[in-house]
């Protein structure tokens, strides 16, 4: 049998997660929103959620421990609530998302703060 393709280019997981890579996929929009929020480059994620037609499966691109866009919003002390109200109004799931401990974007921001 061949071996398994490589996981360098994004490719559905279960719960439709999407698995990241490196290098921006074919739909660049999902990896600037998803590392412009890792990164805390607000300006950045706010241009693409107020202006780019984003559906619900980009705020389903996910990194290699589970956390989307809203669990790095919530792990980020200066995240300004407007990130937080968009990245929910478009993708009011990924507040019920679990991380591979188990843990949600909620979780994230109040364990965080207690630190």
């Amino acid at each position: 049998l061949p071996p398994p393709p490589p996981t360098s280019t994004p490719q559905e997981a279960p719960d439709n997660e999407m698995a990241e890579t490196e290098q921006p996929p074919d739909d660049v929009s999902r990896w600037d929103l998803f590392h412009s929020v890792k990164a805390g480059m607000w300006d950045k994620a706010l241009k693409i959620l107020r202006t780019e037609p984003l559906s619900h499966h980009h705020y389903q691109y996910v990194d290699g421990h589970g956390w989307r866009a809203l669990h790095w919003a919530c792990c980020h002390d200066d995240t300004p609530v407007e990130v937080v109200d968009l990245l929910l109004r478009a993708s009011y799931r990924s507040a019920l998302a679990q991380d591979d401990e188990g843990d949600t974007p909620l979780h994230i921001a109040i364990r965080d703060a207690s630190e």
